[in-house]
C-alpha cells in the first residue's frame, strides 16, 4: 500500500549476481531504484496524509467526530491527492513496464474516489442510504490500496530486497472478500450480507496453476459481465439493473477464487479479480445514485463513471 511504500529499508539484493551479466543486473537494479525514488517523491504527500485523514473519518463513524470538523480535514487532503495525481501522471515509464505507472494512477484515483465518497455521504440525509455510501468508501480505498500493491509487484522483482533475516512479512490477500471482511453492501442496496469471518485475509506464497487456455475457459464461463457494459449502463442509470451487474461481478469472483492461476501469470488473474470489484463498485454507486435525492445523486454518478473508467484500466 502507498503509506508502507515510504517505510520501506532497502537491505540487499534481490538477485545475486555474478561475472557474468552482473553490469546489466546492475544497471538494470539502478534503473528500477531511480524510478521508485521518484515515485516516492510523487507519492510521498498523500503518504504522509492519508493516515491523518483515514483517522478522522474513522472517528466521524464512530461519532467522535462531527461532519463540519472532518469537512475541513477532507477538503485540505483533496488538494495533496489531487497534486499527487499530477505527479504520478508525469512520472517517466517504469522500467518495470507501464503497466506499474497504470495501476499507480488507478490507486491514486480511488483513493481521491474514497474522499468524494465520503464528503458526498457528509451531505447525504443521516439514514442507511448514507451509511452504505460510507461502506462504498471503505471498500474503494482498500482497493486503491490493493491495486497499488499489484503495481509494485513487478517493480519489486527489480529492486534490492527490503526482507530482514527472521521477519516474517504476512501480506493481505490480493483481491479482498467484502463479506469475510465485514465490508459487504446491504440494505437498501443489497440483502443483509451473511456475518465476517473474523479472521483476516492473507496472501499465500503458492496457487496452483493451470494451462491459460483453460483458465480463460474457466473465466468466460464465470458470468461476468464485461466492464464496458458499465458505460451504456452509467448513462441512463436504473436501479436494478446496476445492482445486477455488481451482483454478477461479486458472484463470478466467488466462482474464481478457487480456480488455479494461469500458468505463470499469477498477477494478470489478480489484475481482473480486482478489475471486477472495481466494475461492481462503480455499478453499486451508480444505483446508490438512482436512490439518493438532490446534489447527492449526480455526485454519486459521477463518482460510479469514474470508477467504471478507473475499471477500465485495472486490468
Amino acid at each position: 500500500m502507498i503509506v508502507a511504500l515510504l517505510a520501506v529499508a532497502i537491505v540487499g539484493s534481490r538477485v545475486a549476481t555474478g561475472p557474468s551479466g552482473s553490469a546489466g543486473r546492475d544497471a538494470a537494479v539502478a534503473r528500477a531504484v531511480l524510478w521508485d525514488g521518484q515515485a516516492r517523491n510523487a507519492l510521498g504527500p498523500l503518504a504522509r496524509v492519508l493516515p491523518k485523514v483515514a483517522n478522522d473519518v474513522g472517528r466521524w463513524r464512530a461519532g467522535q467526530l462531527l461532519a463540519t470538523e472532518l469537512r475541513p480535514s477532507l477538503s485540505d487532503a483533496s488538494t495533496v491527492f489531487a497534486a499527487a495525481a499530477m505527479a504520478v501522471d508525469q512520472l517517466p515509464t517504469s522500467p518495470a513496464g507501464e503497466i506499474v505507472n497504470r495501476l499507480y494512477r488507478s490507486s491514486v484515483a480511488l483513493d481521491q474516489e474514497w474522499m468524494a465518497l465520503t464528503m458526498t455521504a457528509l451531505d447525504m440525509p443521516p439514514g442507511p442510504l448514507a451509511q452504505q455510501v460510507v461502506l462504498a468508501a471503505s471498500r474503494v480505498r482498500e482497493l486503491g490500496d490493493r491495486i497499488f500493491d499489484r503495481g509494485r509487484a513487478p517493480l519489486e522483482l527489480l529492486l534490492p530486497s527490503s526482507s530482514q533475516p527472521g521477519v516474517n512479512i504476512v501480506l493481505p490477500a490480493e483481491v479482498p472478500d467484502w463479506v469475510a471482511e465485514g465490508l459487504a453492501a446491504g440494505p437498501p442496496l443489497d440483502a443483509v450480507p451473511p456475518p465476517p469471518s473474523g479472521r483476516p485475509s492473507v496472501r499465500p506464497a503458492h496457487r496452483p496453476e493451470q494451462p491459460r487456455a483453460r483458465w480463460e475457459e474457466v473465466v468466460a464461463t464465470s458470468g461476468a459481465p464485461s466492464v464496458n457494459d458499465l458505460p451504456a449502463s452509467l448513462a441512463a442509470p436504473d436501479a436494478a439493473r446496476l445492482a445486477d451487474l455488481s451482483h454478477r461481478w461479486l458472484v463470478a469472483l466467488d466462482r474464481m477464487r478457487s480456480a488455479p492461476d494461469p500458468k505463470g501469470d499469477r498477477e494478470g488473474s489478480e489484475r481482473l479479480y480486482l478489475q471486477w470489484l472495481v466494475a461492481a463498485e462503480s455499478a453499486r454507486v451508480g444505483q446508490a445514485a438512482v436512490m439518493a435525492s438532490g446534489g447527492a445523486g449526480s455526485r454519486l454518478l459521477g463518482s460510479a463513471r469514474h470508477l467504471a473508467r478507473i475499471a477500465h484500466d485495472v486490468a
